[in-house]
């Protein structure tokens, strides 16, 4: 009986570390899993644009500004680059659904959504409103991407 017994509680042991070493291994795996989520996570959410889409996109700005265009055009020209600035930083889908997601780069969100309806408005409406100064309204933007532009670098 002795014997027996014996070698009952080496089996016990045995499935005790057994089940030990299996728990140890899914809580490290988990631990792991959730640094990596963590990790990528973080590595998302600190947007950099690549140095040389910085230089294209201001390219851009001063070639605009350089252009004799209507304030209707540029505003609308502005409107297409702070969208594809916000794209290149890993935004997907139309400017206004990008808006809506409210991302943090953006100090004055309210201000882009009015510039983006003015965008619209200028876009699909044959006269441009009588209530808004166009000039003001393209120097705003302008200052919107280059504020866009120091939060990304």
């Amino acid at each position: 009986m002795k014997g027996a017994f014996y070698i009952y509680s080496k089996w016990n042991y045995f499935l005790l570390f057994s089940i030990m070493y299996i728990a140890l291994f899914i809580a490290l795996s988990l631990a792991c899993l959730i640094l990596f989520i963590i990790y990528f996570y973080e590595l998302r959410s600190t947007k950099k644009l690549k140095k040389c889409d910085l230089k294209d996109f201001q390219c851009h700005m001063k070639k605009m500004s350089q252009k004799n265009i209507s304030e209707k055009e540029r505003i609308i020209d502005y409107d297409k680059l702070y969208h594809k600035i916000l794209l290149k930083a890993w935004y997907t889908g139309r400017f206004g659904d990008i808006l809506k997601k409210e991302p943090k780069e953006i100090q004055n969100l309210n201000k882009i959504w009015e510039l983006h309806k003015l965008r619209n408005y200028l876009v699909h409406e044959m006269w441009h409103p009588k209530w808004v100064n166009l000039k003001k309204s393209a120097s705003d933007y302008k200052k919107e991407i280059e504020k866009i532009f120091l939060r990304f670098q």
